[in-house]
């Protein structure tokens, strides 16, 4: 039970960090869709 607790709360982790480097990105790029500032 407590594994599946970890995996979860791992993935919501995982999925915030993913969230908060795309808005990064989408800032450092102002919307041009050619940017580069990261790489995905």
């Amino acid at each position: 039970m407590s594994i599946t607790i970890k995996k979860a709360v791992i993935s919501d982790a995982k999925k915030a960090m993913l969230a908060e480097a795309i808005a990064c990105r989408d800032t450092l790029c102002d919307g041009n869709p050619n940017c580069t500032a990261l790489p995905f």
